[in-house]
């Protein structure tokens, strides 16, 4: 279980770990969605390099969905986005569908989706921290470290974070 912690396919991943840790400390929209992309494109090259080619499409319509909700400040552009994006990864699924585990990173790419396109950091965060559980389970029966520890990382980060952002700055005010 977990042979080669450090090979160059776990590498890229832990780099990927990396840069969403980072993204955890903002309290930025913009700041949030850019080292999320960065994180996703490292394991879209981790997961694909692992040999499956699903969960790394999920990831590339991720990275790419990322880049518009960060730089495209057109409400009307991105909820006709947010659809199209949702078909996308329906189709995804149906293409390259092999078994229950093809249902992880569906749903959890679902379930970003809907947080990179609100506005309001406080749902972004709910639902990223929603979205972590089916990748969660997908690391561990793939035994992909890197993928499991930024997927706990979410879980405990994104908690701390609610608490931080969303109740006790509100107690300041």
């Amino acid at each position: 279980m977990f042979e080669n912690l450090f090979s160059f396919v776990n590498l890229i991943g832990y780099l990927g770990f990396a840069s969403i840790f980072v993204s955890f400390f903002f309290d930025s929209r913009q700041k949030i969605l850019i080292f999320q992309t960065l994180g996703s494109l490292f394991f879209m090259l981790h997961i694909g390099l692992r040999g499956d080619l699903s969960a790394a499409s999920f990831l590339l319509l991720v990275v790419t969905r990322n880049v518009l909700f960060t730089f495209f400040k057109d409400q009307k552009l991105l909820d006709r986005v947010l659809w199209f994006w949702l078909l996308l990864f329906v189709l995804i699924l149906i293409f390259t569908w092999s078994d229950w585990l093809s249902l992880m990173p569906f749903l959890s790419s679902v379930l970003a989706t809907f947080a990179a396109w609100v506005k309001d950091t406080r749902k972004m965060r709910i639902l990223y921290l929603v979205s972590a559980f089916p990748w969660l389970v997908y690391g561990g029966v793939i035994e992909s470290l890197p993928t499991m520890a930024i997927q706990l990382t979410y879980l405990v980060s994104t908690g701390v974070n609610i608490i931080r952002f969303d109740f006790l700055k509100k107690q300041d005010v």
